[in-house]
């Protein structure tokens, strides 16, 4: 638990798998640059800072972690042992497009 807010295990397991530190996640959640709505997942608010976005549901429960970048996004799928994880960046539905092209 952080600041009130808990974790599913998936988001647990991403935020692990991507390397976030707990002052990253913190911020994200505290301070964000950028909160909205999405229109695709009624009930959830989207928390970005900087890299990373998180999706929260309206139990202050985080379901998801992301990063917010093109950039964070392609240092990720660079990393040594990225492929291990199980993930497959044509696979990865939320991935835009334009980033997927660009693997």
């Amino acid at each position: 638990m952080i600041d009130g807010y808990t974790f599913s295990k998936h988001a647990l397991g991403r935020l692990l798998d991507m390397g976030v530190e707990p002052d990253e996640i913190r911020e994200c959640l505290t301070n964000p640059d950028e909160a909205y709505r999405p229109r695709s997942y009624a009930g959830t608010t989207n928390y970005v800072r900087g890299r990373l976005a998180l999706s929260v549901n309206d139990h202050g429960h985080v379901v998801t972690a992301l990063w917010s970048t093109k950039a964070a996004w392609l240092a990720d799928a660079a990393r040594p042992g990225f492929e291990s994880t199980g993930r497959s960046i044509r696979d990865l539905p939320h991935l835009p497009d334009d980033i997927k092209e660009a693997m």
